[in-house]
Formats: structure tokens, sequence, C-alpha cells
């Protein structure tokens, strides 16, 4: 299998934990074969995802990315059109998807997600897609 992990620059010190987090679980499963990108902001993420999956034999994309809601609606917007991105992306390309997003009213709730356990809770797909 071929996994392709992407994370957002923005809020790097939660993205870069997720990703290594999952990295590490999916080398005790004995997957080696993953490549990690970086892109800005977690808006780039569906496209660079898209590009990715079009350009490349992949069977699985895990995406990170961290909106903490502040002052301003961006917090929706963005959220919002990364959501819509990787779904759209999900039903329309042959990997699989796994959108490991933290919408989070503040920064103590993203603390207190970044466990192991909820990192890698997405990573039961791979059950599934050995089976496929």
């Amino acid at each position: 299998m071929k996994i392709v992990i992407v994370r957002a620059e923005f809020n790097d010190s939660y993205t870069r934990k997720l990703s290594l987090m999952n990295q590490e679980f999916l080398y005790e499963l004995w997957f080696k074969n993953v490549e990690m990108y970086t892109v800005p902001w977690a808006y780039e993420i569906p496209a660079f995802s898209k590009k990715i999956a079009n350009s490349q034999d992949i069977d699985l994309i895990l995406c990170f990315w961290v909106v903490v809601r502040g002052d301003t609606s961006h917090y929706d917007h963005v959220a919002n059109e990364c959501f819509r991105g990787l779904m759209d992306l999900s039903l329309s390309c042959s990997s699989s998807i796994i959108n490991g997003v933290l919408t989070c009213e503040n920064f103590e709730q993203v603390e207190e997600r970044m466990s192991t356990t909820y990192a890698i809770s997405g990573l039961n797909l791979l059950e599934e897609l050995k089976k496929i």
C-alpha cells in the first residue's frame, strides 16, 4: 500500500504531532511506504490531495489540519470549505481519504484531542482496505 500524509503547516505543533503519531502507528503495522507533505494552510489540503491522488497510485491519503475558532467567521469558512473539498475528493477519486481534522473552540480542546487514541482513530479503515 502507498500512503500519503498531507498536513497543514498552520498550527504546526499540533499538525506535526498528529502526523508523526499516525506515521509511527503505520510503521508499527508494517506500512512502510508512507510519504509526508506539508502545505501552508488547511485551505490548500483538498487541492493538493487531489493533485497527489491524480498523479500517483495512492491507496490512502491522511489529511491533518487544526482550526481554532477566533473572533471572526473565518473559522467557519475554512472548516466548511476544507471539509467539502475533501468530501468531494473522496467521492471522485480511487484513493481512500481520512480527514484528520480538528475544529475546536479553543486550544485547550486541541490539547485534549492530542492523545494517541484519538489521533489514530481513523486508521481502522486500513483493515477494510486490506479486504479490497
